[in-house]
Parts: structure tokens; sequence; C-alpha cells
């Protein structure tokens, strides 16, 4: 269902889903920014549960 596809299930890594999976990709992304460049970000959030 939907829940399992935005949130994944709790059992295994591969079974996350788009919410986790995006955030760990743009976390890798500003580390390896960076360490490349020294730049410093800020992350902010939002979420609407419909």
């Amino acid at each position: 269902g939907k829940s399992f596809t935005m949130i994944g299930r709790d059992d295994s890594l591969q079974g996350l889903g788009i919410i986790p999976c995006a955030i760990s990709w743009l976390f890798k992304l500003i580390n390896e920014r960076k360490e490349k460049t020294g730049a410093r970000f800020s992350v902010r959030v939002s979420a609407v549960e419909v």
C-alpha cells in the first residue's frame, strides 16, 4: 500500500520507501559536495500525509 511505498518496512534496508531513500540520497550528495568544496548546507523538510 501507500504507507509501505512512502516509508518502507521496518524489517530490512531493502524495504526502504521513497522518503528514506530520498533523504539518504540527499545527505550523500551533501557530504560529497562538503568534502570537495567545504560548503555548508542547511536542510529543512516538511511533510504532509494525505
